[in-house]
């Protein structure tokens, strides 16, 4: 059975890691002026905090990309890259706008991961690990998220690379009434033996500056 959802992290999940792999000196879109804000028409978000980041907006899909890449300067290929995806996203299906907005957050979230074991997991691209799916409350919101593991090989360069990810859910107050929610996702992937700690943190401050119109 097909997602009722219009939008899908699917693809964004299993395309970020061959980035990893090439010579990509020059990120996708333009560079973001830190403290800019980007409205969608809908909805409008400030990026994550410090420098280094590019942003693509995507106003036909209703969704915004940012990226932040570490290059070796030696060899040209991306030894890590931080992802920031946001977007607004529509349900379609009479049966699930009848649903609590936690129903709906786990169907969202079963089906992603059903995705990721099927598309990556099942297919050799990639493992799949310490996946949690819980609540948590960001300022004054409250979000369902899924945090998860992946690590696998690339190709043609066989390099080991390990990611780590969190899913974030929001639901609006009138989300029974007009049955739109935002997602928020932020992945870090690094090559093995590129040293330095996970931090998910700057989609913090991006989750929080969401204004709704």
């Amino acid at each position: 059975m097909k997602s009722p959802m219009k939008k899908s992290f699917k693809a964004v999940l299993i395309l970020l890691f061959p980035l990893l792999l090439s010579c990509a000196t020059t990120p996708p879109g333009r560079q973001y002026t830190q403290g800019g804000i980007i409205d969608m028409g809908h909805f409008s978000v400030i990026g994550p905090p410090g420098d280094g980041w590019s942003v693509n907006i995507q106003k036909d899909q209703r969704k915004i990309e940012f990226e932040k890449r570490n290059v070796s300067q030696s060899t040209g290929f991306i030894n890590e890259s931080i992802l920031i995806h946001v977007f607004r996203n529509g349900v379609t299906d009479e049966k699930i706008k009848r649903l609590t907005e936690e129903e709906v957050a786990d169907d969202f979230r079963g089906k992603e991961e059903v995705g990721m074991l099927m598309r990556g997991v099942m297919m050799g691209k990639y493992e799949l690990s310490d996946v949690k799916k819980d609540t948590i409350i960001i300022g004054d919101r409250k979000l369902y998220f899924m945090s998860y593991r992946t690590s696998g090989f690339g190709k043609p360069v066989p390099r080991k690379w390990i990611s780590e990810a969190t899913l974030y859910l929001f639901f609006p107050a009138d989300f029974k009434e007009k049955h739109f929610f935002y997602c928020f996702l932020i992945q870090q992937v690094k090559v093995e033996g590129f040293f330095g700690a996970y931090d998910l943190t700057p989609i913090i401050s991006v989750i929080n500056s969401l204004q709704i119109k």
